[in-house]
Parts: C-alpha cells; structure tokens; sequence
C-alpha cells in the first residue's frame, strides 16, 4: 500500500429511484464530503449535493494555509484541522439556508453532512446529523469515532415492537442538520492515522450485514490489488443491498490509509 486511497459506493433501493445521499472525494487535497439528505421529491438529493459541494469547495480552499480567516467562528480546543472542518460545515449550512430561502417551504431540503480532512498523519472529522465515521484498525472492531444524533418518533408504541436496529434507524430524525436553522454546533473528532487504516465515513442506510462484508475484506486486502479490493467490495456490496428494506438508500467511502511522510 504505497499511498493513500479512496473507494465510494452509492446505493438506492427506493422505489421512486431518487438517490439522496451524495459524495465528494478531492483525495490529492486531503479532503472527503459526504451527505444524507431529506426533503419532498428531488429536494433531497440536491440539498446533499449542495452540502457536499460546499464542503469540499471550502475545505479546498482554505486547508493547510494557516493565514486563512475562518470567517465564522474559532474553537481553540480544536487543531486548525479541526476548525477547518467545523467551519466547513457551517458554511455549507449557510450555503442550504440562502437556497431555502428562495423557495417555499415544501420545497426546502436538509442534509446530514460528513466532513473529513486528512494531513499526511492527522485526521480530523466534523459531522451533524446521523451520518458516521469508524476506524478499522488491525484486528479491532469497528470503531465509531462520532456520534450521530438523532430521535425517533413514534406515532404508536406497536410500531416499536418486532423491529430490529437496523428497521427501526427508519424512525430516525436528525437532531440536528444542514439548511434547518443558523445556530447549531458541528461535533468534532481528531486522530492520529496509521498506515493500514480504514476510515469508513457513511450515511445511516449501512447494516450490521454491510459493516461485516466491510471489517471481512478489510481482513482480506492483502490478497490483492486496490482494484480487486474495490472490485470483491462492490459484488458484496450489491449482494448485501438486495437484502436490505425496499427504502434504503446509502452513501460510503472507505479512505485507506497508506504510507506516511517520516
């Protein structure tokens, strides 16, 4: 494993066809979007897309010069990674919010948003919303490195009984999102990667079933090229999707941690 890599996956069983999660990836800047987005019809998908659009484009913009203004807000707490992906999903907060305004209120979207920024050994995360992100590291569990936020809503207690956690994540309502108010708090997290790491950033449509195939080829990737790691994932990844609720719909990216600078 040379140097770093990027494999993402978008899947949709919905029976409408719309796909409203969406995907960013700028791997030679460090930079990884991803969103989960909800409104009527196709607002959904272009609200995920303007997240993951704004994300990138600011973390593009702004990541390694330590002269740039972050122009909202600064958490001294956090590394200058930290701040820059906290300040990146604020602005693409802003960005949904300007664009809900110039439509009627059945036609506004919001999005649970990912934003990760890797430089060479440290990697920072901020994330609203239910969408994840896990570290795959040796033999370990998955380990989930943020907290998605969310309640369920249960019109009646019935609905609850017989569900298991992946039927009932459909009750799921993120506490908080992009494009829904200007005030809200981005959770951060910080690591210090290794190299042979998985980061698997995702939104809330991936099973117990799909985490499995995941840790299994993670297992396995010595056993071939990236092409063939990318290929054997994809044919288990589409296996694992015609079993799952006609409803899900799923965004994935798998960043593969490879050398780093001595």
């Amino acid at each position: 494993m040379a140097e770093n890599s990027v494999i993402s996956f978008l899947a949709n069983r919905s029976h409408g066809g719309l796909q409203e999660d969406a995907i960013s990836n700028r791997i030679e800047k460090g930079v990884f979007a991803l969103a989960d987005g909800f409104g009527s019809g196709v607002v959904g998908s272009h609200a995920a897309r303007i997240a993951v659009d704004s994300i990138s484009s600011f973390l593009v913009r702004n990541s390694g010069d330590l002269d740039a203004t972050l122009p909202f807000v600064i958490r001294r707490y956090f590394s200058l990674s930290g701040n820059m992906a906290f300040n990146a999903l604020i602005h693409a907060n802003r960005e949904l919010l300007a664009k809900n305004k110039t439509v009627s209120l059945t036609d506004a979207g919001g999005a649970s948003a990912i934003a990760a920024l890797l430089d060479d050994d440290f990697l920072a995360i901020a994330s609203v919303g239910v969408c994840s992100a896990r570290l795959l590291r040796g033999t370990q569990p998955p380990v989930l490195l943020n907290r998605p936020r969310s309640y369920q809503q249960l019109r009646s207690p019935s609905e609850f009984c017989g569900l298991d956690v992946q039927d009932r994540a459909h009750l799921d309502v993120p506490l908080m999102a992009l494009g829904i108010h200007e005030h809200f708090e981005p959770e951060v997290f910080e690591l210090q990667v290794q190299r042979g790491d998985w980061i698997l950033l995702h939104s809330d449509g991936l099973s117990p079933g799909l985490l499995e195939v995941i840790q299994r080829v993670y297992q396995q990737q010595s056993e071939g090229t990236l092409e063939e790691v990318q290929s054997r994932l994809a044919a288990m990844f589409e296996s694992q999707m015609r079993q799952q609720a006609p409803s899900d719909h799923l965004a994935c990216t798998i960043l593969r941690i490879g050398e780093l600078k001595p």
